[in-house]
């Protein structure tokens, strides 16, 4: 078995980068309004603050972490299918979403219901006001699910990385620009009323985007 040692061109390097800095970029800029989140939330509001805050949102990830294999999954799938076959790309799509949004509603639910029992039986009862937080964080599986699927089944396999960024952009701005009076007004409670707004800002912003080029309607042009 002879083995042929083959180094990439500077040319195919160079466009393996700028294909997936869009990716790369998208985690940067999400990066804004979730890192940030309990950095600022320690300096306006104390420890304490961002121990409920953290408790229930790492509770939240904890339970969404279960969906994020079957977008990893279908993201090299879906870009596939809408380069060959756009028919089947939206059947395939259609089919995923249903199950998808399902299980992150049904894990939404759930989480609102079981808010109390979760942090009591993951923190002791002394983290009782992290249970409010959790409720407002509740719903973040089924939204953050929907933006996944319109963002990276849709938008990135379609070549509208642009637009993807430019809503991530937008986001953290919106995030940065609510975070402090949020938190003033009600500390914790505060900061994941600006991570639910700015996760709805995503999901509305990419939802209109997608309406706006057509991509509800039976066919579709991409070409604007």
């Amino acid at each position: 078995l002879n083995l042929i040692c083959k180094f990439p061109s500077w040319k195919s390097i160079f466009f393996e980068l700028k294909e997936g800095g869009a990716l790369f970029g998208s985690t940067v800029f999400i990066s804004i309004y979730t890192t940030l989140t309990p950095i600022i939330l320690n300096v306006l509001s104390g420890p304490v603050a961002v121990g409920y805050y953290g408790l229930a949102d790492k509770a939240r990830m904890l339970v969404q972490s279960g969906l994020s294999p079957i977008s990893q999954a279908l993201f090299p799938r879906m870009s596939l299918l809408f380069s060959n076959d756009k028919s089947q790309a939206r059947l395939q799509l259609l089919r995923s979403s249903k199950f998808i949004l399902l299980l992150s509603a049904s894990l939404s639910i759930m989480l609102w219901f079981f808010a109390e029992y979760i942090v009591i039986l993951l923190a002791g009862d002394q983290f009782r006001p992290a249970v409010d937080v959790l409720k407002w964080l509740a719903c973040l599986p089924f939204i953050i699910s929907l933006s996944n699927i319109f963002g990276m089944q849709i938008m990135l396999p379609n070549q509208r990385k642009r637009a993807f960024n430019n809503i991530l952009i937008g986001a953290g701005a919106i995030s940065l620009i609510m975070i402090y009076p949020l938190i003033q007004w009600a500390d914790e409670i505060g900061a994941s009323v600006n991570t639910l707004i700015t996760e709805c800002f995503v999901t509305l912003a990419m939802g209109l985007y997608l309406w706006r080029k057509g991509f509800f309607k039976k066919t579709v042009n991409w070409n604007n």
